[in-house]
């Protein structure tokens, strides 16, 4: 929340008249750019994840474009985690309890192309080369087992921001990513459905 914050009140600097007689000083059309703060959900959709296959995830988004050229350079960074605690049964030995924890970081580059369709409301598509790296834990009789491992594979996303007195964004994405990990001596996918709100600056 502070961070949601912090982008509010930088943007709301950025689209004060005097910042703006500012830039009429200096040709800046040529470039222009977005960066975002995301919160939402990511739904890990292999079974193995399970119980801790929605995860809370937070990040930033990038996007910058020349004006001679028809889409923007995508650089997003996501990171999810969740946490579950559970009772476990052993025959003739009893019940413990047992956390898992689920952890994800993404890094998406790629190309995203931004619409001016009407008004302030800017639509989207992207899609790319997804790194991501996988780590899962379980706590269990006072031992921890934990495993992690990185892959690459592909992401994809699509949305829809309103730009709001010229510098602040308001809107939303939804995104997919796969990339198979090897965790637990178990092949799955650590990508899975992204789906949040974004908050930013466009200059």
């Amino acid at each position: 929340m502070k961070m949601m914050a912090m982008v509010f009140v930088i943007c709301l600097f950025m689209s004060a008249p005097g910042m703006a007689k500012a830039e009429e000083g200096r040709d800046s059309r040529d470039w222009s750019g977005n960066v975002h703060f995301f919160l939402g959900t990511k739904i890990l959709k292999d079974q193995y994840w399970e119980p801790v296959n929605r995860t809370r995830e937070s990040g930033v988004l990038i996007d910058v474009k020349h004006a001679r050229i028809p889409f923007s350079i995508a650089v997003d960074f996501l990171y999810s985690k969740d946490k579950e605690r559970l009772n476990v049964h052993m025959v003739n030995v009893g019940v413990f309890d047992s956390t898992s924890i689920s952890k994800t970081a993404e890094l998406n580059v790629g190309i995203r192309k931004i619409w001016h369709v009407f008004g302030n409301v800017r639509p989207f598509i992207g899609g790319g080369l997804a790194v991501v790296n996988a780590e899962i834990k379980t706590h269990l009789l006072g031992v921890d087992y934990s495993q992690d491992d990185n892959a690459y594979g592909v992401w994809a996303d699509v949305g829809l921001y309103f730009t709001l007195r010229e510098h602040l964004n308001i809107g939303v994405d939804a995104r997919w990513t796969k990339a198979r990990v090897n965790l637990l001596d178990i092949n799955g996918d650590a990508g899975g459905w992204h789906v949040g709100t974004i908050i930013g600056c466009h200059w």
